[in-house]
C-alpha cells in the first residue's frame, strides 16, 4: 500500500503589530533627527512695495539685514567691512552675479546703502530688492 504524503501547508502572517512598532521607531528618529540641524532663519519683517517679480533661472546672492542692522549673506552672518572683498570674489568667480538685498521694515537706512553702495562698487549688473506685496485690503 502506498503511503500517502500530506502536504502541509504554510500560512505567512505578518503581524502588524511589529510593522506599527517599526514605523513608530522610524518616525521617532527622523524627528529627532531633524530637529538636531541647524537650520538658520533670518526673520525679516520686510516692508511692503509693488514692482515686478525679478526671474531668474540663476541663484542669485542673497545680502539680508534684520533689524538690529547685522549683515547676511546667503544666511551666513558677515560684517560689513567684509562685504566688498565677497562681492569681488564672487563676481570674479560669476561675471553674471545676480545680487538680491532683503532688509527689515525697522533696520537703519543706513545699512541698506552700505549693502547696496557695495554691490554698486563691484559692477554687478542685476540688483534687486527683496519686498512684501501689499496688502490689498485698507
Amino acid at each position: 500500500m502506498a503511503r500517502r504524503r500530506r502536504r502541509v501547508n504554510f500560512a505567512m502572517d505578518i503581524a502588524p503589530v511589529n510593522l506599527i512598532d517599526l514605523v513608530l521607531i522610524l518616525l521617532i528618529f527622523f524627528i529627532t533627527t531633524t530637529t538636531f540641524l541647524n537650520i538658520k532663519l533670518i526673520e525679516l519683517a520686510l516692508p511692503s512695495a509693488e514692482g515686478e517679480v525679478m526671474e531668474s533661472d540663476k541663484k542669485p546672492l542673497v545680502i539680508s539685514i534684520d533689524r538690529e542692522g547685522t549683515l547676511f549673506v546667503d544666511k551666513e552672518e558677515l560684517c560689513f567691512d567684509a562685504l566688498p572683498e565677497l562681492l569681488k570674489a564672487r563676481h570674479q568667480h560669476n561675471p553674471k552675479l545676480e545680487v538680491v538685498i532683503a532688509a527689515d521694515a525697522k533696520s537703519r537706512h543706513e545699512s541698506f546703502v552700505k549693502a547696496v553702495s557695495a554691490v554698486k562698487n563691484e559692477d554687478i549688473g542685476r540688483i534687486g530688492i527683496i519686498t512684501d506685496t501689499p496688502n490689498e485690503e485698507k
